[in-house]
């Protein structure tokens, strides 16, 4: 299902998530504004995608195309979304997991999580995305209600790897060699 589908494009979604959050607490957006500095990233929501920016402190939300150059892309679904407004998975998580996707250097997708959080960290003390999470609630449709049953939280200690992060470290070619052999 397409944000559209649900009358909002994830154009107007993005604009309007960064207006109130912007409106309501003005130290939450400058430091969007300094995360995102004069980067562009790719987002994308189930079938759409979008292109944003900053350009002189206001932020620019165009069609995607796919010629541009990004310093990101971020790509997830729906039910990812709904999860992590509602509290049952964290960004990390959903990140582990393959639920959420962010590529680029490191400083972009450092600057991509950030963002992230800070909206989440906002969401609670801001009506307008209160209202803008209602809205993605209420218009959803989970494709399975068994991915909603239980909260998905991160391991707390770095010592405990779980099966998820265990598997995106061998994905990337990251866990260490066994000494063995």
């Amino acid at each position: 299902m397409s944000s559209e589908q649900s009358g909002r494009s994830l154009a107007s979604y993005v604009e309007k998530l960064f207006a109130a959050l912007d409106a309501a607490d003005a130290a939450a957006g400058n430091r969007v504004r300094q995360l995102a500095a004069s980067r562009t990233a790719r987002i994308s929501l189930d079938d759409e995608t979008v292109l944003a920016s900053f350009i002189d402190s206001e932020l620019q939300v165009q069609p995607d195309d796919a010629s541009a150059l990004v310093d990101g892309h971020g790509a997830t679904d729906r039910d990812t979304v709904v999860d992590l407004l509602t509290g049952r998975a964290e960004a990390f998580a959903a990140l582990l997991s393959g639920q959420l996707e962010i590529v680029g250097e490191p400083d972009a997708v450092a600057g991509m999580l950030q963002i992230i959080e800070t909206l989440l960290d906002a969401a609670p003390r801001v009506p307008e995305l209160q209202l803008l999470e209602r809205e993605l609630v209420a218009a959803h449709v989970p494709a399975s209600r068994h991915r909603l049953s239980a909260p998905q939280s991160s391991a707390w200690y770095p010592d405990e790897i779980t099966a998820d992060e265990r598997t995106l470290l061998a994905r990337l070619d990251l866990l260490p060699a066994d000494p063995d052999h």
